[in-house]
């Protein structure tokens, strides 16, 4: 049984800001924060001070570090199978692509293209090399390299 956790309300309204710039929908911010939706809509107006606002910007951080990593997998994963898939499964795939290169939501491109800034700034500042920061092919080009 999962125990739940007890949030102070600037911890409720960073998690709600963090999770509007994510681009989730009222909805779905009420039922993961266990509020009602006028509630989330009460929490998105609020000016948060720092350290709630860097609270927020951590939940999105580790947020969007999750969707880069199982997305690096199911890309790997796919690059590995498309070698000996079924049409029927590379038309289904291809669908897929299609629906995820629609544009998304100003708020969730705009959080990404900041997530990957601060990882350019990080190489910079660790002096990593690209050749030790594993990339990972978009999936239209291997579906192209498979045609």
């Amino acid at each position: 049984m999962e125990q739940e956790i007890k949030l102070s309300k600037p911890m409720k309204q960073a998690g709600t800001r963090a999770l509007t710039d994510l681009g989730f929908s009222v909805r779905k911010i009420a039922e993961i924060m266990k509020l009602d939706p006028t509630t989330v809509l009460k929490y998105q107006k609020v000016e948060l001070n720092e350290e709630f606002e860097q609270f927020s910007n951590a939940i999105k951080k580790v947020y969007l570090e999750q969707d880069f990593e199982l997305t690096q997998l199911a890309f790997k994963n796919i690059k590995h199978k498309i070698k000996t898939a079924r049409f029927f499964e590379l038309v289904g795939l291809l669908k897929v692509v299609r629906d995820l290169q629609k544009p998304a939501e100003p708020t969730v491109i705009s959080t990404q293209i900041a997530y990957l800034q601060q990882i350019e700034r990080d190489k910079k500042e660790f002096a990593l090399d690209k050749d030790e920061v594993e990339t990972v092919e978009p999936i239209n080009a291997v579906v192209e390299k498979q045609a």
